[in-house]
């Protein structure tokens, strides 16, 4: 495993609130999704939605791990907690968030082929796991293949507001658009830890950009 915390000092509990406020997001529209689904039956936003509930529980728990370290830490400035403590929470978080976040961008990934055959969303989600997981700096492949994950996920949304030109369809592509650049710059971020914060800060517009969308849809 080749896993460190990238993010600068002065970002320092910056990124565990916001990644809060991304599960927090997440797991709205989510549930919105599904309760649409409930009443339409369509299986697109069955998948939209459980898409979303798995990421809201990827962003919940690192963030959550990330909170029990800091916490840690400030309670005991000199001491703080041992390096195995550290590196067993740090592996812990990494990997709940490494597996939903990879679950929930498949699904989505799915979702865009608009078909009913599931070996092709275990295909998809096994063999990025696998990559992931079995390669020597797993950091760095995870943020490649959520890269071309989302890619494909905007990709997806940007064909569709290009056909359905309106307000939602617009938001929605931005937001992946900005998602799409967000997990770029976590690419790059392994050698500039700026990128890191940059790259939570274009996810915190994505996300505020699919919670304007939230509302306008509850608002219908």
């Amino acid at each position: 495993m080749a896993y460190l915390y990238l993010s600068p000092d002065w970002f320092l509990g910056y990124d565990v609130a916001l990644e809060l406020l991304f599960a927090l997001v997440s797991l709205l529209v989510g549930i919105l999704a599904l309760r649409v689904h409930k009443e339409s039956g369509q299986p697109f936003v069955k998948l939209f939605g459980a898409g979303f509930i798995f990421i809201a529980a990827s962003y919940f728990l690192h963030a959550l791990f990330n909170l029990i370290i800091i916490s840690e830490a400030r309670q005991n400035p000199y001491l703080a907690i041992n390096f195995i403590t550290y590196a067993y929470l740090k592996t812990l978080g990494f990997y709940a968030h490494l597996f939903f976040m990879t679950l929930g961008l498949s699904i989505l990934a799915y979702m865009t082929f608009k078909t009913d055959k599931q070996q092709l969303f275990w295909l998809l989600f096994l063999l990025s796991l696998a990559g992931i997981t079995l390669s020597k700096n797993d950091l760095y492949t995870f943020y490649i293949t959520t890269t071309i994950l989302t890619f494909f996920i905007s990709l997806h949304f940007t064909i569709n507001f290009v056909r359905n030109k309106n307000t939602k369809t617009f938001l929605v592509f931005l937001a992946f658009l900005l998602l799409f650049i967000s997990k770029l710059h976590f690419v790059f971020s392994i050698h500039n830890n700026m990128l890191y914060a940059l790259g939570h800060i274009i996810e915190l517009i994505a996300y505020g950009l699919i919670g304007w969308n939230f509302y306008l849809v509850r608002k219908r």
